[in-house]
């Protein structure tokens, strides 16, 4: 199943055909209810607090670009829930993870990935968590405001205790954090062992209800995506509106295979 989001255009196409329409308003799902305590209440995550528990005010996520009910910008949250949408509907609304990927450098995968996971989040009961596993450039990490905290990278380095990562909750309502933390290896030595994989398993496992996003580096910048994709059961890459060969598109497609290929998005950011 293949469907392209123009963001900016409300369009979208399904096995071949384009249709340029608005997309309906899809709220009837967007009650926020407090789900920390599924998260929380779970021995193989140990979710710290930061400083800023409260919700983001609109300016703020705003600023940081983020999708939430009561925005202004009406056209870009429908999008983002017309795509929630269809994910959901080819997963027959069982959880997953997604790796999010973008075929060249500055893509906006961490665009579309902040953005996924906030509108999963939206849901009624659901939450989701949002994974930085781009250790070299930790787009996700410096959103959320998580610099310094430890990650991703100190669990899979052993350096906390035994199956215990650090989820982090967030200005957005039943979104998690992971960041990437400071533990300065190679990142490829990191996820090829198999606590990468299990860490992703046990968390769509024994957390039916949460969905988990990882925000991985472009196909062309990184060895890391390749194994990282491995662990997932979805995978989709974001496309800039301009400057992506067709050759080098089929290539991207292609190496996203290793997991399920849902869809690409192009990226054309107005928000």
């Amino acid at each position: 199943m293949y469907f392209d989001i123009k963001l900016g255009l409300i369009g979208f196409s399904v096995m071949g055909e384009v249709y340029e329409k608005r997309a309906k308003q899809d709220n009837s799902d967007d009650t926020v209810i407090d789900t920390r305590a599924s998260v929380k209440n779970i021995p193989l995550f140990r979710c710290e607090a930061p400083t800023h528990l409260e919700t983001w005010p609109a300016n703020k996520r705003d600023k940081k670009k983020l999708v939430y009910p009561e925005m202004k910008n009406r056209d870009i949250l429908n999008m983002f829930r017309n795509l929630r949408t269809k994910l959901m509907t080819a997963a027959k609304d069982k959880n997953f993870s997604l790796l999010i990927s973008s075929a060249v450098p500055g893509g906006g995968a961490s665009f579309i990935a902040s953005n996924i996971a906030s509108v999963i989040a939206m849901q009624r009961a659901k939450s989701a968590i949002l994974i930085d596993a781009n250790l070299y450039n930790p787009d996700i990490t410096k959103l959320f405001e998580l610099e310094g905290k430890p990650g991703l990278s100190e669990y899979l380095a052993g350096d906390m205790g035994a199956d215990q990562a650090v989820l982090y909750p967030t200005g957005v309502p039943n979104l998690y954090v992971m960041p990437a933390g400071n533990v300065v290896e190679e990142g490829l030595e990191l996820f090829t062992g198999d606590r990468m994989k299990r860490l992703i398993k046990n968390m769509t496992d024994r957390l039916p209800r949460v969905y988990v996003v990882l925000d991985v580096p472009s196909l062309n910048d990184s060895a890391d995506t390749p194994i990282l994709l491995q662990s997932c059961q979805k995978s989709m890459l974001v496309l800039p509106s301009e400057g992506v060969h067709q050759e080098k598109l089929e290539a991207s497609i292609e190496s996203m295979k290793l997991a399920e290929f849902v869809g690409a998005v192009y990226n054309n950011n107005r928000l």
